[in-house]
């Protein structure tokens, strides 16, 4: 495989990996110390193992099961740009929104840097607006 293959299949495991909860393994695929960035949950670089698995178990306790859905890749030779819909049955607390027990799925995208065959730093931004939305709406 190329780069270009390579890099989409990083990223493609990451999201299968966050899918089924295992945080060790999305990060033994991140440079160590590794560098997240989560502006709608964080206030700068995360840049622990555990405080990225935090928001990790976070994530899956609010939505059950927690898919990811690739709706966009983009890739360049040390980047790769990820346009997604994050969601699940909402079934925990998230961004201080009590469980609806609704199916929401939002927005996300990720930028994800990447550099031999690790992720060196993700980017993630979200339309948190949406999610707060789609858990107000009442049931169709």
């Amino acid at each position: 495989m190329g780069w270009r293959e390579d890099n989409v299949a990083l990223v493609e495991r990451h999201f299968r990996l966050e899918e089924v909860g295992d945080s060790a393994a999305v990060l033994d695929d991140m440079v160590d110390p590794p560098e997240y960035v989560v502006p709608a949950l964080t206030s700068g670089i995360v840049a622990t193992r555990e405080e990225i698995s935090e928001i990790h178990r976070n994530l899956y306790s609010a939505f059950t099961p927690l898919r990811v859905i690739t709706e966009q890749l983009t890739v360049e030779e040390d980047r790769v740009a990820a346009q997604v819909l994050v969601g699940g049955v909402h079934s925990g607390e998230f961004l201080g929104v009590a469980p609806t027990g609704k199916e929401i799925y939002f927005h996300v995208c990720s930028v994800f840097e990447i550099a031999n065959g690790k992720i060196t730093r993700e980017s993630v931004y979200s339309d948190t607006g949406e999610f707060i939305r789609l858990a107000a709406e009442p049931d169709q």
